[in-house]
This record gives structure tokens, sequence and C-alpha cells, in this order.
């Protein structure tokens, strides 16, 4: 491997295999996938986490465009990657990095506040309930809302999101 190689495979990472030598498992750059790049990846992610969880009691109306943009991250990333392809980035790719940031948090923010969950979103829980649904109808027998009594079941809470029946407040309605 030349000079120009191994700098190279530094910054852009390797190709394949580049040397056979165990040196190369020390060697911590962007996608070589060896165990220093591996925990270099594993600390910076568990150092923005626990930064996060640090901060988020004190600034968390401040963080709230980003939980919101979590929240439908499979459309967000859905959309970044159809603006993507019309290739209109290379000029200028901070410029686009901002709209795209801008825009998506424009969105994430627009969409919550009227509609809760992302649309993608909504279409996956859809698809994953109709077919919870049509799976315990198979297992148990009993058609949608039903119990093997004939009695119509309680309603679940999810101990998560609550039973979906609270005030924008947080309270409970009071109905269970």
């Amino acid at each position: 491997m030349t000079s120009s190689d191994l700098e190279w495979a530094l910054i852009f990472g390797p190709e394949g295999h580049s040397d056979t030598s165990a040196w190369w498992l020390a060697i911590a750059t962007p996608h070589t996938n060896t165990p220093l790049a591996i925990a270099a990846s594993l600390g910076v992610g568990l150092l923005v986490t626990g930064v996060f969880l640090l901060i988020a009691p004190k600034a968390g109306q401040w963080l709230k465009p980003l939980a919101v943009m979590g929240a439908m991250t499979l459309t967000l990333y859905s959309a970044h990657l159809i603006a993507l392809a019309p290739e209109l980035h290379y000029d200028e790719p901070a410029l686009w990095f901002v709209f795209q940031l801008i825009a998506a948090a424009v969105f994430a923010w627009v969409w919550h506040r009227k509609f809760g969950q992302g649309p993608l979103e909504r279409m996956v829980a859809a698809a994953a309930r109709n077919i919870r649904q049509t799976v315990q109808g198979q297992t148990t027998g009993t058609t949608r809302g039903a119990s093997a009594t004939g009695l119509a079941d309680s309603p679940k809470v999810d101990p998560l999101l609550g039973s979906g029946r609270e005030k924008p407040d947080g309270s409970n309605s009071g109905r269970q």
C-alpha cells in the first residue's frame, strides 16, 4: 500500500481489505468497520444521548422541534431522499442542508399540530394494526371487539401512550 493509498483509505475508508496486518484493525477512520471505528461511533452516540438527557428537563420546549421530527423519521427520511434525487444539491450543499433542515422542521411541526403522527408512520401503524387484528381474530376465533363470551372487550391502555383519551393538558378524561 502506497502512502497516497493509505491517505485515501484514512480519509474515505478502504475499498476491500487493504492490509492483512493486525494494525489495520487499530485505524479509527470513517467507514472502516474496525473495532476502534465502531467504538468511536458508539462513544459519540452515547455522548450525544447523554447530553440530550441532561439538558432535556431544562430545555424541553426548545427541543420540541427535534422531538416532533423524531416522531416522523420515516416520512422525513423518505422526503429527504426524494429531495436529493434530482441531484441539485451538489452546487450548494450547505444551502441544501439548511433548506432541508428548516423545511423538515416546519413540515413536522405543522403536521404534528394538525394530525399527530406522520403520514407514512400512520400507514405503517394502520397496516400493523390490521395484521394484528387479523391474526388475533384467527387465533382466538372471535371477531373484532368481542371476547369469547360475546361481551365487548374492555379498552386496552398502552402503558407509554395512555388510553388515548387524555385531554390536551395531559390529564385523563375520567372515562375508562
